[in-house]
């Protein structure tokens, strides 16, 4: 009898969970739908590191951006609080090689992968 009681309480704790879960992803599916990502003109950025934030749902993002001779050299996440998310730091690596922001999003890691671009644009653009 102890053991069904403690079976039904985990069934529960875990189904709220899940709930918990389901209920955020949707609302950071909606706040996606709403995000533009505008790529960056490498003529006009000057050296120097730039910093950016966003926020998308649950994940926040707090980059630097290094650029040299109007390229972009490196970007670092000072902060990536992303939940399921972490894949999508990779994401930097492809921004890096081919100097835009129009790459594909990290499958399973779409929200994370779209805040860190719109914290990159932010950055490129001056914006906090």
């Amino acid at each position: 009898m102890k053991i069904k009681k403690i079976g039904i309480a985990v069934v529960i704790v875990f189904g709220l969970i899940g709930a918990g879960y389901f209920a955020v992803d949707s609302v950071a599916q909606n706040e996606i739908k709403k995000i533009t990502i505008h790529d960056f003109n490498r003529n006009i950025l000057s050296d120097g590191t730039y910093q950016g934030y966003a926020e998308v749902g649950p994940v926040k993002v707090d980059v630097s951006v290094i650029v040299v001779n109007h390229g972009i050299k490196e970007i670092i996440l000072n902060e990536h609080f992303n939940g399921l998310g972490k894949d999508a730091e990779s994401i930097v690596t492809d921004i890096i090689e081919k100097q835009t922001l129009n790459v594909d999003s990290i499958s399973g890691a779409t929200t994370s992968s779209m805040c860190i671009k719109k914290a990159i644009e932010n950055a490129l653009e001056g914006k906090k």
